[in-house]
């Protein structure tokens, strides 16, 4: 009944909060943005996993591969509870800008290799390729196109796309959990400040004055416990 409400507050915030895993920052309840940007950041891992489904039929399977680690991660991330996932926010959004790296490299080479930008949606497309025979270049002209490679490079385009926004809006519900959690950190420092100068002593946070009104003597400041023992005297031996 004597606990002070810093006492319950400091047990309440103690409580709620959460470690982040490399970090010293302790992360609290999720904020309203984290809350409001969650369904969104679902249905965004949710295209993204049609996606590698796109890149397996195609037979993109590096991209597919690649791809499915941030739908992996992430639809283990939403099945947590709320403060799990605050703890796993930084972490997909890392991977996830990873992939979209990866991803656009890749679409950068197709781009930039046989057939080319030109038949990046043909069907159809006949290249003369040169083969080494019996020491000797022959050409032949071969189809490189057909509906699995349009398949499979509108779902890299997509991947690109989709990662981009899980680690963007990842990082963003990161940076305003780590916000709030700052802004609670301080908040909570200069109550604790103000009570220990306006007289608030240790954990259990009672008065200085209710405490000497009890006791009849002087309550020493938190953190110092004075000698209360018999007094002993060093003296040199003759």
């Amino acid at each position: 009944s004597r606990c002070s409400s810093l006492c319950i507050k400091s047990v309440a915030h103690s409580n709620l909060m959460l470690p982040l895993a490399g970090s010293s920052l302790a992360l609290g309840m999720p904020t309203d943005e984290v809350l409001q940007l969650r369904p969104l950041l679902k249905f965004f891992i949710f295209c993204l996993g049609s996606t590698v489904v796109a890149e397996v039929i195609a037979g993109f399977l590096p991209s597919a591969i690649t791809d499915v680690l941030t739908v992996v991660y992430g639809a283990m991330l939403l099945h947590r509870d709320m403060e799990g996932l605050v703890q796993g926010l930084h972490v997909i959004s890392v991977i996830a800008a990873l992939n979209c790296a990866l991803q656009a490299f890749s679409l950068l080479q197709i781009l930039l290799g046989k057939p080319g930008a030109k038949y990046f949606l043909a069907n159809e497309c006949i290249v003369s390729v040169a083969r080494i025979k019996e020491g000797q270049p022959v050409y032949e002209h071969l189809n490189l196109c057909s509906w699995h490679t349009v398949l499979g490079n509108l779902a890299i385009c997509s991947a690109v796309v989709f990662e981009f926004l899980c680690a963007r809006l990842s990082w963003k519900m990161f940076k305003s959990q780590e916000a709030a959690s700052m802004a609670m950190a301080s908040t909570l420092d200069l109550e604790t400040r103000g009570s220990l100068r306006g007289g608030r002593v240790g954990l259990m946070g009672s008065d200085l004055a209710a405490s000497e009104a009890g006791s009849g003597r002087p309550i020493p400041l938190a953190g110092f416990t004075p000698y209360q023992g018999q007094p002993h005297r060093m003296v040199e031996d003759d």
